[in-house]
């Protein structure tokens, strides 16, 4: 931006601040400080350092840095305006030649002195691709301190450099939000800079299903940050845009993700999600023992708000599964043992290449219940058959065949018992034990509903009622 036009920008800016104080002024008290936190938060503009560098190559000539600079700026005060004030950066020669290898290796100590105290820090980089110009962009947003995904595009012309560059300029840029209320699963954001209008009516910062990720800022009294925490498993789908205030759908793989409070010095902020369309990693790990993953898990996959699930597959030896990118911009994993849903995990692909989830080892639930299962169809057998024999003793004493009724008792007594098939239930009970409290609590529930059963069903009541009627004969 040039020295005229950085004044002009300021210039809006500071109108539309003094004017939003004037009407706060108007207002009446009680709702005058929350009119003007709003205010300052909406009518804010990014101020965004550009760091430019240029594949230093006989194709490409010695100027075309600072040329494609100020265009960009020039070009970024024609389309944005208002919203953005951008300045430009000169790169320290580790941060050029780091951003020659790669973007996705720039770190936050390379930047340039002074670069945090921008609002947004835009990385550019051009080198020559066959047959044309490969243009890479990526940002760090300085509050959260969190890099967004490199974007990358072609330019088959130098001529096209300068528009291809502000087209992936645009698509790496994430805007910033204040997580304003929650109520289960709804979340109210605020973005920044909603109020300040493009020149460009068509350009709009957020739109429905757009995927926002939380973040906690720890600030000191002085409002320099201490730490930022990011919120894992957990991120807002955008449903519905009213005026300023984006109205959003929570999805989590936490109970209560994030506080309905609002603290001082702690920020609860939320970062659009630039989708880097390329897989991540998925392993699955016990919480009782780190160390030991969790192999042949269901792994199924579904688009956030759908109820349709596919089967993605099952995690290998290494309890591991590739999580591909999908067409929709929030995937949600469902994680099970069995039938049994273990863990439910909001996911968008590539983020980050490597993730870890703690699961319940659901093992020894298995093996409880295949046992469980086991016993209770012996159970069942039994209970028919004993079934059977009471039914043809009882028949024998009605028609006064003492002989024949002693016969058939005797080969009942001959059956199972109930205390015999409690000391099967009580041994094993003894040897499966999960240091999972939740994963204990199924198996103990196991044990007690087949105890239950065995108590239900193999009374010695009966068989001892047809004893004494044989004995008074």
């Amino acid at each position: 931006m040039t020295r005229v036009g950085r004044k002009l920008s300021c210039g809006r800016w500071l109108a539309a601040i003094l004017s939003s104080m004037v009407v706060c002024a108007c207002a009446p008290a009680t709702s005058a400080a929350p009119a003007a936190t709003r205010s300052v938060w909406e009518l804010t503009p990014y101020r965004i350092q550009l760091i430019v560098t240029v594949e230093r190559v006989v194709e490409l000539p010695t100027g075309l840095r600072g040329e494609l600079e100020r265009e960009l700026i020039e070009r970024v005060e024609t389309v944005v305006g208002t919203p953005w004030d951008v300045t430009p950066g000169e790169p320290p020669r580790k941060l050029a030649q780091r951003m020659a290898t790669g973007l996705d290796s720039v770190d936050v100590g390379l930047l340039p002195e002074g670069s945090l105290e921008f609002d947004k820090v835009m990385l550019l980089s051009v080198a020559v691709a066959a047959p044309g110009y490969r243009v890479s962009a990526r940002e760090l947003d300085v509050r959260t301190r969190v890099f967004g995904t490199t974007v990358r595009r072609s330019a088959w012309q130098p001529e096209k450099l300068r528009d291809v560059a502000l087209m992936a300029i645009r698509e790496a840029f994430a805007p910033l939000a204040l997580i304003e209320n929650t109520k289960g699963a709804e979340v109210t954001l605020r973005l920044r800079a909603a109020g300040l209008r493009c020149r460009d009516k068509t350009l709009s910062w957020a739109t429905p299903g757009e995927v926002f990720r939380p973040l906690v800022r720890y600030n000191d009294r002085h409002g320099n940050v201490r730490r930022i925490a990011s919120i894992p498993w957990t991120f807002m789908v955008l449903e519905k845009i009213e005026q300023d205030q984006l109205q959003c759908r929570l999805y989590s793989g936490l109970r209560s993700p994030l506080s309905g409070r609002r603290r001082g010095r702690i920020e609860q902020l939320a970062l659009a999600v630039v989708p880097p369309r390329v897989p991540s990693r998925l392993t699955l790990r016990c919480p009782a023992d780190p160390k030991r993953v969790l192999a042949g898990y269901g792994v199924y996959v579904g688009a956030a708000g759908s109820k349709a699930r596919s089967l993605l597959g099952r995690t290998d030896y290494r309890g591991s599964i590739t999580v591909p990118p999908s067409s929709w911009p929030l995937s949600i994993l469902t994680v099970t043992s069995g039938r049994r849903p273990l863990a439910r995990l909001p996911i968008v692909p590539g983020l980050e290449r490597n993730l870890t989830a703690m699961v319940p080892d659901d093992d020894l639930r298995l093996e409880a219940e295949g046992f469980v299962t086991g016993l209770r169809e012996a159970l069942i057998d039994l209970v028919a058959r004993r079934e059977v024999l009471l039914g043809m003793v009882e028949k024998q004493l009605d028609a006064g065949k003492s002989e024949e009724a002693s016969a058939l008792l005797g080969e009942l007594r001959g059956l199972q018992t109930r205390d015999q098939f409690e000391r099967m239930l009580g041994t094993q009970r003894k040897k499966i034990f999960s240091p999972d409290p939740a994963v204990q609590k199924h198996i103990d529930a196991l044990f007690a509903d087949t105890s239950k059963q065995l108590h239900q069903y193999l009374d010695p009541e009966p068989i001892d009622q047809l004893a004494r009627r044989l004995r008074s004969r």
